[in-house]
């Protein structure tokens, strides 16, 4: 690591062109889902750790003047807004109801800011037929950018075919689905569950084996145009995609078992975005550009869990191109997430 810092620090100096800077995986959430992720993470039947890193609750529920000043203090245009994680273990009998509150809520934040916030729906599949309903609503009413999952729901991956209701109506609507981090469900927690690595190891690594699942599982040959967003530099993915190819053909060598049209690599090329959410590192973002093009990595700051303002110098420090840096800083994010230019 310390070669690679040199060789970014010794890199031509910056352009000094202007960037819109589009940030895409800032998080916020509802007093009532705060309420509700209180007793998930409390009493006897907790399913997930108390967080200490969180902020207050104040700045992940500010849609207005203080998210507004924190974003103009670090340089930012433009923020994409999501749900907080660990949605998906909310019982079902709660999560319809908090899934359109939460994005009626987010919906009026962004209609008050439209030149400076946007929003993903927040999807609940937990309830499939209602995940659905909301979906559309807030495609054709809420007029949301996009949609967000946090990785498995109530221990389910959406592999499973009866989920694909879900990925019909994302496709519908031409909807780039976010595949947010969460606890890693209870098949993987036992291993997973490592203290100080839960966050920054962890939750990646489930969400990337999600991804994987989704792709073994030919989402991508059923919806060739489905747009899943990775954030965190692609959980690990684009690292690996050399020898996931290699070895895909070695495990397949004459027939594919499950008849899917491309190997591992096509699919992150084509169908793969991956966000610098909380990994604003030269060295990473050019590896990830370097292997899956500079049309596939876009920015992020995972506010307000990150420091912005390091983030951003990192990132208008780094020497990208300037035609990379616009696609990076804002092009990508306003053609996935549909955001006026």
């Amino acid at each position: 690591m310390g070669a690679a810092i040199a060789a970014a620090e010794a890199a031509p100096a910056p352009s000094k062109a202007k960037f819109r800077r589009i940030a895409v995986e800032e998080t916020f959430a509802t007093h009532e889902y705060l309420e509700a992720r209180l007793k998930m993470v409390s009493g006897p039947n907790a399913v997930l750790p108390p967080n200490g890193q969180s902020p207050s609750d104040g700045k992940l529920m500010d849609l207005g003047a203080g998210r507004l000043a924190d974003m103009d203090a670090a340089g930012v245009d433009f923020q994409v807004c999501s749900i907080f994680t660990s949605t998906g273990m909310l019982p079902k009998d709660i999560s319809t109801g908090i899934m359109q509150r939460s994005n009626d809520i987010l919906a009026k934040g962004v209609q008050a800011n439209p030149k400076r916030l946007g929003g993903l729906i927040g999807v609940f599949p937990q309830n499939i037929n209602d995940a659905v309903k909301e979906i559309e609503r807030g495609a054709k009413e809420l007029k949301l950018n996009g949609a967000i999952i946090n990785s498995t729901t109530l221990n389910e991956y959406l592999d499973d075919p009866k989920y694909l209701p879900v990925w019909e109506a994302l496709a519908e609507h031409d909807l780039s689905l976010y595949l947010h981090p969460s606890r890693p469900p209870r098949q993987m927690i036992e291993a997973l569950d490592i203290p100080g690595y839960n966050t920054a190891w962890s939750f990646g690594v489930d969400a990337g084996t999600h991804a994987v699942r989704i792709m073994a599982a030919g989402i991508f040959d059923r919806f060739p145009k489905m747009r899943l967003v990775l954030g965190h530099m692609g959980e690990s993915l684009p690292f690996w995609i050399y020898r996931m190819d290699i070895h895909y053909r070695r495990e397949f060598p004459t027939a594919n078992p499950s008849k899917l049209k491309k190997e591992p690599g096509e699919y992150m090329r084509e169908n793969i975005y991956v966000t610098s959410s909380g990994m604003n590192f030269w060295p990473q973002v050019r590896m990830a550009q370097d292997v899956l093009g500079p049309d596939h990595v876009m920015f992020a700051l995972d506010y307000p869990f990150e420091n912005l303002k390091d983030g951003v110098k990192a990132m208008d420090e780094a020497p990208m191109p300037d035609d990379v840096k616009h696609k990076f800083y804002h092009g990508i994010a306003e053609k996935i997430f549909k955001i006026p230019a």
